[in-house]
């Protein structure tokens, strides 16, 4: 609460202080110095109320008042009429605001104590003007057309993207189709009659670099009626160096290691042929054999795969180095299962299962293969971190070791899906399992950004997290971004752009080589989406806020007119004074 007037021009204090002292002392000098000495103290009075009026004038100085109870209505997209209709018959002295997101903000919030927000509301990064008011948030209702959406905008060569979605009210016979660029037509899926419609689409990413695909809809005679960007990065995988550990040769690691090969990655197997006795193959690297582990030996490597009676059997010594490797330079180990490991009880037990009668899973949304596993899911605990599911069950997943992962799957025999003929199916789940739990590269920067897409010209929040003393960061035409350090985390900052140039963006960081690249689209692109995305925004937020307010105490700033009044007075009377003076001094 206020309980003292303030200056509203507050930064001009000190110079408008020094500058109406000297002022004085000037005046006071020269009356010292020319008027009779009982006219002295009443004009340095005058003066000094007189140059104070004018210093006023400058800082505007500001009372608190207190508002009673006031209330309005503010408009945003997609409000309905009835709605706002009803509220201005219950109460006739609402008054009405319109907000524009598209357009400049000038929003008279100042008298206002309570408002009824309709519409899609307002954007997340105007919520800050509305921290002293009772709200109440009434909504729109859901538009159609998409409404949610996820997929992965960062993917690497030879993953599948996925997009999921959901659409609501879809029109039967509809199609939505999954677009690459030139719009080629990679999936699609037709909409039914049902109030709300998940859809999935998928393809696989072939060629690095970044790509605008798209969600078309299209009606059942083929016509475009709607096409929304889906950008999409695709990078190379730097080749991984593998090191897989059986206890016997199996079809398992037989199938595994070609197609690790095929994929370009350094791979070496050792399988144990007799005590003491091992065979070693190597693919696209030096023929150096490892007999036993170490922590030199174990660097030259990105994942360790052992079969589970190889993990076992690890010496005391042996794990404590693998796992040493894991937590300090960040090596990811994969635990091939069998049927003991999910009973596996001790330090070397990193996961907890529970037993089920399940021997089968389907994989894939669509393809609905089907595919051994072992009796067991495992335990959805706060540290497990999946790679695959399949209806809510976990098929493959992992825990963190510090800087590493170590990580299993429930699956058997996946080479079965080899066989079957479902190599695709094959590629994307050990790539999902090789790429998932291997060592990853500590960069000099690591980026964060919001949910939503970034609009042309609307602020855009940013995060990065790096150790550089004080970082400098510039967007794809050179200028400077302002960023905050956070108090508590030193690493970490903050900063906001608004991008002007629609399509890729970057920012750069001066002190590393690496770039944050960002898609950006204008105000009539995913309009559905983003209005579903304001509305949850909205939702929660006034929730979170919601508060009762009957006064508010705000700052009035004073008239400058009676200052100038005062002013006029003062400078009047040491204007007129000594012509009066001299006037009877004549006579």
């Amino acid at each position: 609460m206020m309980n003292e007037f303030v200056f509203m021009n507050h930064n001009w204090i000190w110079p408008v202080v020094i500058g109406s002292i000297l002022l004085f002392l000037f005046f006071f000098w020269k009356e010292w110095s020319n008027s009779p000495k009982q006219k002295i103290v009443v004009n340095a009075i005058v003066g000094l109320i007189t140059i104070g009026s004018l210093a006023l004038m400058a800082l505007r100085p500001a009372i608190p008042q207190t508002l009673e109870m006031g209330g309005a209505v503010l408009l945003t997209e997609g409000y309905d009429q009835k709605k706002l209709d009803s509220l201005l018959e219950s109460d006739k002295n609402l008054g009405i605001i319109r907000y524009d997101t598209n357009g400049p903000t000038s929003l008279k919030l100042d008298s206002i104590t309570s408002l009824h927000i309709l519409g899609a509301g307002i954007a997340p990064f105007d919520f800050w003007r509305f921290a002293e008011i009772s709200v109440t948030y009434l909504g729109a209702k859901i538009p159609r057309g998409i409404t949610r959406l996820q997929y992965e905008e960062k993917n690497t060569v030879d993953s599948e993207l996925v997009v999921n979605g959901v659409y609501n009210t879809p029109t039967p016979g509809h199609k939505i189709i999954l677009q690459g660029p030139g719009e080629s037509p990679l999936d699609s899926v037709e909409l039914n009659s049902s109030k709300t419609q998940t859809f999935s689409l998928s393809t696989t990413l072939k060629v690095e670099g970044k790509y605008v695909y798209a969600l078309a809809e299209k009606d059942a005679l083929g016509t475009t009626l709607s096409s929304e960007p889906l950008p999409i990065q695709v990078m190379e995988l730097k080749p991984l160096r593998v090191l897989i550990i059986n206890e016997f040769p199996s079809f398992e690691t037989k199938y595994l290691k070609n197609y690790l090969a095929e994929m370009n990655l350094e791979v070496m197997v050792r399988s144990q042929l007799t005590k003491g006795k091992y065979k070693f193959e190597y693919f696209n690297r030096s023929r150096t054999p490892i007999y036993s582990f170490s922590s030199d030996n174990l660097k030259n490597f990105d994942v360790v795969i052992l079969d589970a009676t190889s993990y076992r059997n690890l010496t005391s010594s042996a794990f404590s180095i693998l796992v040493t490797a894991t937590r300090e330079e960040g090596l990811g180990i994969f635990i091939q299962p069998d049927e003991e490991l999910f009973r596996l009880r001790g330090k070397k037990s990193f996961f907890n299962f529970i037993s089920n009668r399940n021997t089968e899973v389907v994989l894939g949304e669509r393809e609905r293969i089907k595919l051994e596993s072992y009796p067991y899911s495992f335990d959805k605990e706060l540290l497990l971190e999946p790679i695959q599911n399949s209806k809510g069950n976990i098929l493959s997943a992992y825990r963190r070791l510090e800087r590493g992962r170590v990580g299993t799957t429930v699956l058997k025999n996946t080479y079965q899906l080899f066989l079957e003929g479902h190599s695709d199916v094959y590629r994307r789940l050990w790539a999902d399992i090789v790429g998932g739990i291997s060592k990853k590269p500590i960069p000099n920067a690591l980026w964060e950004s919001g949910k939503m897409m970034p609009v042309q010209n609307h602020p855009y929040p940013f995060k990065i997290r790096t150790f550089s003393q004080k970082p400098q960061i510039e967007n794809g035409v050179g200028s400077p971004i302002a960023l905050i350090n956070n108090p508590d985390i030193p690493s970490l900052w903050k900063g906001t752009i608004y991008p002007r140039r629609k399509g890729w963006n970057k920012l750069s960081l001066e002190q590393d080589t690496t770039a944050f690249d960002f898609y950006v689209i204008d105000s009539t692109q995913w309009k559905t989406l983003r209005m579903n995305q304001t509305m949850d925004a909205n939702r929660i937020y006034f929730q979170q806020a919601s508060k009762s307010i009957t006064k508010k105490e705000i700052l009035a700033p004073i008239e400058r007119v009676w200052f100038f009044l005062v002013f006029i007075l003062g400078i009047g009377y040491l204007w007129l004074e000594p012509k009066l003076r001299t006037d009877r001094a004549i006579k």
